[in-house]
């Protein structure tokens, strides 16, 4: 069974998956780890830096929109 970190990080991929100008999923990253507060979920925000692999837009993974589905 999923614990309740999983089933939140995997929420959030979901929310943060695409590019915000264009829509597209491809895209290039920093990775650094970001702390969630289990107690504090609402206030995660993944800072790292991407990189549109269509349109070139620089973002960081927070302000990825979800897929239109």
């Amino acid at each position: 069974m999923r614990d309740e970190y999983d089933i939140f990080m995997g929420k959030y991929e979901e929310d943060h998956e695409c590019c915000p100008k264009c829509g597209s999923e491809s895209y290039a990253t920093t990775y650094m780890g970001y702390i969630l507060d289990m107690n504090n979920k609402e206030s995660y925000k993944d800072e790292n830096r991407c990189t549109c692999s269509d349109c070139g837009n620089v973002h960081i993974t927070h302000n990825r929109k979800p897929k239109q589905r």
